[in-house]
């Protein structure tokens, strides 16, 4: 993966990693907890944020003019453990 743009923001929120994979570009939300005291960081990623993280992601593929399938991947970082979800949530599956 090519890591190609890191915190991206606008106006409807931010995303924290843009990469590309192949010919699909990958919008990730991480999240991070010091342990499961308050759960796992993954629980974190509600409903709203998704749809948050879908706004900025069409926002970017509008802005930078991007016509190609994109995933929306999640990782969680629990102390030293990492857990990467790949293709977590649905929102269309295309830029256009």
């Amino acid at each position: 993966i090519n890591i190609i743009c890191k915190n991206f923001r606008c106006r409807s929120g931010e995303i924290d990693l843009i990469g590309w994979e192949k010919d699909c570009l990958i919008f990730f939300e991480v999240k991070y907890r010091k342990d499961e005291r308050f759960g796992y960081p993954i629980e974190a990623i509600t409903e709203m944020k998704k749809r948050t993280i879908c706004k900025c992601a069409s926002y970017y593929c509008v802005k930078y003019d991007v016509k190609a399938p994109i995933r929306y991947d999640v990782i969680g970082v629990t102390g030293t453990q990492i857990t990467w979800i790949k293709d977590a949530f649905t929102h269309r599956g295309y830029c256009f």
